[in-house]
Formats: structure tokens, C-alpha cells, sequence
């Protein structure tokens, strides 16, 4: 973008925000989050102040401060403690996405970018599944989760064509007569 400047529209975006049931407005505020951290189209410098205030990211809490610290300092071994301690327990759908900013953001402190990524996607993708049908008109259409490998293992004298099998002939005899 020239200038670097998003021409993502932030006012269609909190209309969409207004107009969305709660569990949904929750979704948004953590595509926001993932926004706010993987910015992919530098949409995060257009963030309305009033909006990021409303969504909790105009400011850290004391606990997303010590997640920045211990991020900053190499902890890495107490940050994992701290984050497994205030978010192991919570479901995705109750995660807020100012905390889901800091948490992916102190991945990303501590070079751990691809673990942030797939924490990005199972959550998002954890609270998409809880949402009402009528809420899936707000997920993000750019959203990539992708699919599951699977992998059948290879088993000796297992072939996909069905066996042959005679079947004796059951048919009774009538009588003549």
C-alpha cells in the first residue's frame, strides 16, 4: 500500500461490530487481535483509538504488561507458565481479544511466530464452531484454516476390493403337483 496505509474499511467494520450478537461481537474483537498482531494489510495503524478503547487494546493490563515482559526479558519458560495459568482453562468463545492480542504478541516476542499462528487458527476456528448459524455471516472471509491431514495407515493384506465369498445356493425345491 502507498504510504502505508490500509484501505480497509474500519467504520463498515464496528457498524458490522454494532449489528452482531454478543458471542459474535466476541469473534470479531479476536479477528482484531489477530489483526492487531499479523496486521496484513497494515489495517492495524487505522485502528480508531475510540475502537481499539472499546475492544480493551488502547492500553495493557497489568497482566498483558507481564506478558510483554517476560517475552521482552527471554522467559519463555515463565511466560508459557503464566499464559497456561490465566488462559488453560478458559474457553475460546470467553477469551477476550485484547487478551488473545497480548498473548499472540508475546509469541511473537519470543520468535515463536508459528505456534502464535496456530493459536491463532484454533482459537478462531474453536469460536467460529460455537457460534450461531445466523453469526457465520461475520467470519472472516480471508480466514485460512487448513484442512486436516489424514493419513490411513498401511496395513499388510488390507486391500480396498471386497473379498471373494461364495454363497451356497438356499433356494428349496417345490414339489410338483
Amino acid at each position: 500500500m502507498p504510504g502505508g496505509e490500509s484501505d480497509f474499511d474500519w467504520a463498515a467494520f464496528q457498524q458490522l461490530y454494532i449489528a452482531a450478537s454478543v458471542p459474535a461481537q466476541g469473534y470479531l474483537a479476536q479477528q482484531v487481535a489477530i489483526w492487531q498482531v499479523f496486521d496484513p494489510d497494515q489495517r492495524s495503524q487505522m485502528l480508531p483509538p475510540a475502537f481499539a478503547a472499546e475492544l480493551g487494546l488502547d492500553a495493557p493490563t497489568p497482566r498483558q504488561q507481564r506478558y510483554a515482559k517476560l517475552a521482552a526479558n527471554g522467559w519463555i519458560g515463565d511466560l508459557v507458565l503464566a499464559l497456561v495459568a490465566d488462559f488453560g482453562e478458559i474457553a475460546p468463545t470467553q477469551l477476550s481479544g485484547a487478551d488473545f492480542a497480548y498473548m499472540l504478541n508475546a509469541l511473537v516476542m519470543i520468535d515463536q511466530v508459528p505456534t502464535a499462528k496456530k493459536l491463532a487458527r484454533e482459537v478462531l476456528s474453536r469460536h467460529l464452531a460455537a457460534l450461531q448459524p445466523a453469526d457465520l455471516v461475520y467470519a472472516d472471509p480471508n480466514f485460512d484454516v487448513p484442512a486436516p491431514e489424514l493419513s490411513v495407515p498401511d496395513v499388510p493384506g488390507s486391500e480396498l476390493s471386497a473379498p471373494e465369498v461364495s454363497v451356497p445356493d438356499m433356494s428349496v425345491d417345490q414339489p410338483d403337483g
